[in-house]
């Protein structure tokens, strides 16, 4: 491994951070625009890393590809139309958002297919098996109240 998850700290986190600062001070909105879906998709890659860990960091060269998935978001001519975290949104997130009626349709969306998630029987065994594991201080996997 060439690179530590350290250095893809620093160039996911502290340079944009420091050019969010900038944007902040400037009177420009484009660029407060360019940083804020930045830090959108960051928040996203974040969730969908602390989810998938185990398996994403088995992926040869990982955080080398980690790296350079977030130069490529953070320069502002990685594509024609800007910055790639623009063109992430403009062609991936923001169609989505819009075919389900904005974020709060998105997270309706989710919140419905987690619950029936965790209705499904095999998960309710599973849950009641590591409450007797840990005789009983491991929380109840949450149900639809009725």
């Amino acid at each position: 491994m060439f690179f530590s998850p350290f250095l893809g700290h620093i160039v996911g986190f502290l340079y944009p951070t420091y050019q969010s600062i900038k944007a902040i001070e400037s009177a420009e909105k484009d660029d407060d625009t360019q940083w804020l879906i930045y830090w959108v998709i960051y928040a996203l890659i974040a969730v969908v890393e602390g989810l998938f860990s185990c398996v994403l960091t088995m992926i040869p060269f990982y955080y080398e590809l980690k790296i350079i998935a977030f130069v490529f978001l953070q320069y502002p001519r990685s594509t024609s139309s800007g910055s790639g975290a623009k063109m992430l949104w403009s062609n991936i997130i923001q169609p989505h958002l819009e075919k389900h009626d904005g974020i709060d349709g998105v997270l309706s969306v989710v919140w419905t297919n987690a619950s029936l998630v965790t209705e499904h029987p095999m998960v309710k065994q599973l849950s009641e098996k590591v409450r007797e594991m840990t005789g009983g201080a491991a929380a109840a996997v949450p149900t639809k109240k009725e």
